[in-house]
């Protein structure tokens, strides 16, 4: 059998969901920015991690080389200009 998820506010509860979503939202700022924000800095940081290498930035980010592209593109993350030589 399976033991039941610790009771919220028990140490080793997991926090609720909102909780994330709180800590990560600038105040006054929209759900899309948020999102626009955090997603630029996880693409960045995965680039940067792999010296510039896309493919393997997607790699660490799990996601096909094209999906790191297009998001690059849409987020307007150039090539060069990311921190890395």
């Amino acid at each position: 059998s399976v033991p039941d998820a610790p009771a919220p506010g028990r140490a080793g509860a997991p926090a609720p969901a909102h909780a994330a979503a709180r800590s990560h939202r600038r105040p006054g700022e929209s759900f899309r920015d948020c999102i626009e924000r955090i997603e630029t800095n996880l693409l960045l940081e995965a680039l940067r991690e792999a010296d510039g290498n896309q493919s393997a930035a997607a790699r660490i980010l799990n996601m096909p080389r094209r999906t790191l592209i297009n998001k690059m593109n849409g987020l307007g993350i150039k090539k060069r200009g990311y921190g890395v030589d």
